[in-house]
């Protein structure tokens, strides 16, 4: 599993993964590397040693682009625990990648991530996280349609190209007003 992105104690919640993550040890085997800096990086370091998991869990700084990308490349999952989010960039890179996404069931991440579709989505808690890490891994062949879905739902919505169209459209309608 990989979680890269900030560890913000107003919005990401790695303390979700930290503890359901508990809640699974010996019934699965599992390694996560969360990816970044921040404020609550050291409060999720102390929990994630205190419930054992040091070996399991490794927590490193923020890598280069292309490492992130190798990193997110040699993975299964990448998980996306947060109160509130916006449009993820490591979300939509690991859609493209081909790596699929278990995100939290928040506004907007249901735009984007579409359950069963283009990604999976989890309530906020431990027990729900760690139930849904269970079912992804008893079933992995579910992963692959939804990477495919995934990376053709980037392409077509997220394409730079398109994007620059709708731009260029928008702003010339702004102009013309």
């Amino acid at each position: 599993l990989v979680v890269a992105t900030r560890f913000s104690p107003y919005q990401k919640r790695q303390d979700l993964l930290v503890e359901a993550l508990g809640l699974l040890q010996g019934r699965q085997p599992f390694h996560v590397t969360m990816i970044g800096s921040g404020a609550t990086r050291d409060d999720v370091a102390h929990r994630r040693d205190a419930l054992g998991l040091t070996r399991a869990i490794e927590i490193v700084p923020f890598m280069a682009q292309e490492r992130l990308w190798q990193t997110m490349a040699q993975a299964d999952l990448l998980c996306h625990p947060c109160d509130y989010e916006g449009v993820s960039k490591v979300i939509l890179e690991a859609m493209m990648l081909g790596l699929p996404v278990l995100a939290s069931d928040v506004a907007p991440l249901p735009d984007y991530v579409i359950e069963g579709e283009t990604g999976f989505r989890v309530a906020n808690t431990p027990e729900a996280w760690a139930e849904r890490l269970l079912a992804i891994a008893a079933d992995k062949s579910v992963l692959s349609p939804v990477s495919d879905r995934a990376r053709a739902f980037v392409e077509a919505r997220y394409a730079v190209e398109r994007n620059l169209e709708l731009y260029a459209e928008r702003f010339a309608a702004l102009a013309a007003a």
